[in-house]
């Protein structure tokens, strides 16, 4: 499991970003960061992403996996719109209109991603092994 503490730019807002398939440590790490051992919304069956809040802590963007396929991506997508959300309607008070408030939105929610797609890039960067050197003659 990966955890990754990420800020959303003008908000002065924290959240958490975990990816892992591993629906049980997820579980724990939900409880343990919302101090609540009776926590119970299990991770378990078809769900790949999810995001957990709840008042005075912060929320916690979860994917199954590092996004590959569009599908994966568009998992991302959708729980970073919902914490785009959380965070200008639920914490600062805003309303989602057309003419006054949805650049806020659409700056808010590119920063979320791309801090996202960032973090998780270089995973797997990370995570891609260098073949070793073959010793001796090529023939």
């Amino acid at each position: 499991m990966k955890k990754y503490k990420l800020e959303a730019g003008t908000y002065d807002f924290g959240y958490y970003l975990v990816t892992s398939p591993d629906q049980k440590k997820v579980g724990k790490f939900i409880r343990d960061h919302f101090d609540d051992p009776s926590w119970d919304d299990p991770l378990e069956g078809e769900r790949r992403g999810a995001l957990y809040t709840r008042f005075n802590y912060k929320p916690i963007l979860w994917i199954a996996n590092i996004p590959k396929t569009p599908r994966e991506y568009a998992i991302l997508a959708h729980e970073c719109l919902h914490l785009t959300i959380y965070i200008l309607i639920r914490w600062a008070g805003m309303k989602l209109t057309y003419n006054e408030s949805e650049e806020a939105f659409t700056h808010l929610l590119s920063k979320i991603m791309t801090d996202t797609l960032t973090v998780l890039q270089n995973e797997k960067t990370k995570a891609r092994k260098v073949a070793p050197r073959r010793k001796g003659k090529i023939k």
